[in-house]
């Protein structure tokens, strides 16, 4: 199941981010800030997007 989480790099959304991509959830992460958003998805081994649409 793919899963999108829009404000997924920091608090609640990255621990939801990272919950559920133990239970083997396929997890998008979205951010304004690209970087962030890019360390944090490799950090926890889901995706990132900048486009809250896709």
């Amino acid at each position: 199941m793919k899963i999108g989480i829009i404000g997924g790099t920091k608090g609640l959304g990255k621990t939801l981010a990272s919950i559920l991509k133990k239970e083997s959830y396929d997890v998008t992460i979205t951010g304004r800030a690209k970087a962030t958003g890019e360390q944090v998805s490799a950090d926890l081994g889901v995706e990132y997007s900048d486009n809250n649409e896709k």
